[in-house]
């Protein structure tokens, strides 16, 4: 929704006309999703902090932020968080079978420390640095740096490194 128009406005020739084109879209895709029930059932929620969902997100939130303190360093170790979690962060008020912290950064930032934070930090940083300064050679590197992009945005509402979320890296 945020890099798809980005990506579109970078490439357009006119981008007058590309940005009245997406803002017509974008109202028409709005006003078509509001009227899907479920829809506007989640809108509803999505800021609702005593929705299970947003609450279950806080709570796990809290508890990672508890384990790095423990941890600061190194971290609990990779593909550790369950396992610690459901041993002595999980909460009482926790009903949901808790796997990752929906959150690549403080996922890694748990499980590998302020160290391994640091280093992917970097290493994506380097990737987007480089796919950035070439992004004008060929629509593919331009593809690839939005997709990036989005990676980035999407990483921090969710765990992109393996088979939880749409959006995967693994």
């Amino acid at each position: 929704i945020i890099v798809c128009p980005l990506y579109i406005l970078s490439v357009a020739k006119n981008r007058l006309k590309a940005l009245f084109v997406l803002a017509m879209g974008f109202f028409l895709l709005a006003a078509a999703s509001l009227s899907l029930p479920q829809t506007n059932a989640r809108l509803q929620t999505s800021f609702d902090m005593k929705f299970q969902s947003n609450a279950e997100r806080l709570l796990v939130w809290n508890a990672a932020l508890s384990m790095f303190y423990d941890q600061p360093m190194l971290g609990i170790g990779h593909d550790n968080f369950k396992r610690v979690y459901d041993a002595k962060y999980a909460s009482p008020n926790s009903v949901e079978d808790i796997k990752h912290t929906h959150n690549s950064y403080l996922h890694f930032l748990v499980e590998t420390g302020i160290v391994g934070l640091a280093v992917y930090l970097y290493l994506m940083g380097n990737i987007l640095l480089w796919l950035y300064k070439r992004r004008k050679r060929h629509i593919y590197i331009a593809t690839a740096f939005w997709a990036t992009v989005a990676l980035a945005i999407f990483s921090a509402t969710d765990y992109t490194w393996v088979g939880f979320s749409g959006m995967r890296i693994q």
